[in-house]
């Protein structure tokens, strides 16, 4: 029988089996307690079932549904941009005003694998360009997913800053809506298991915490397995 055992049938929770006194003082000692317990669920999740995302599936698959629905739809969007990066500057300000004019006019191509500050008369590593993507809006930094929500494929946004000693020029290419497909499906179960284990770790670490506060007395058998604790299961 594995040291973590169903208490019913129906699976409802875990018994996790606490590590001798030593190495739970050790481990609180090391600030691991939650890492720890974490590793546990993980290895006595696989004792149910060999494949966790068939565990995920079964435990969040209508939680997923709900939280594209409600929210992740905007943050899984993923989008192909140019981007123009500037030291953030007088004559940098200046020059990023000249640029975005001549993207506006066609002038200029924010893609041009040449496109650096040689161009207008500055040192190279001055201008700095790329193409990104396609990569989702919910991984990029807020200010930046926000300009490209907004933006028409083709169409520069005004320079802006996100970071001190930055200026930022970026041109919407292309816009990937996103749709729950299978492999959209898998990532927000993973998403909401690994909220749920958080969740479950955290709120057992106070326990944890007194075990080990209970073995600092403990002084025969410091080797032996320490008491269990219950760890309920998604419904």
């Amino acid at each position: 029988m594995s040291s973590a055992a169903l208490e019913t049938s129906a699976s409802t929770r875990l018994e996790i089996t606490l590590p001798p006194a030593t190495a739970l003082i050790e481990l609180q000692r090391t600030g691991l307690l939650e890492d720890w317990l974490a590793q546990r669920i993980r290895q006595e999740l696989r004792q149910l079932h060999p494949c966790p995302e068939t565990l995920q599936h079964r435990w969040f698959h209508q939680s997923a549904v709900s939280l594209y629905l409600r929210e992740a739809r905007q943050s899984l969007d993923q989008v192909v941009f140019s981007l123009i990066r500037l030291d953030d500057s007088e004559l940098a300000s200046e020059l990023a005003q000249e640029i975005y004019f001549r993207l506006l006019a066609n002038e200029l191509d924010p893609a041009l694998p040449g496109l650096d500050g040689s161009l207008f008369g500055h040192p190279a590593a001055a201008v700095r360009s790329s193409r990104i993507g396609p990569t989702p809006l919910g991984s990029l930094q807020p200010q930046l997913a926000d300009r490209l929500r907004i933006s028409r494929p083709g169409v520069p946004q005004s320079p802006f800053s996100i970071a001190q000693g930055e200026l930022l020029i970026v041109q919407l290419e292309q816009r990937l809506p996103a749709s729950l497909d299978p492999a959209t499906q898998r990532r927000l179960e993973h998403t909401l298991f690994n909220d749920w284990l958080q969740l479950r770790c955290r709120s057992a670490l106070p326990q944890l915490e007194a075990a080990a506060a209970a073995s600092q007395e403990v002084t025969a058998q410091p080797k032996a397995a320490g008491p269990a604790i219950a760890i309920p299961l998604p419904d």
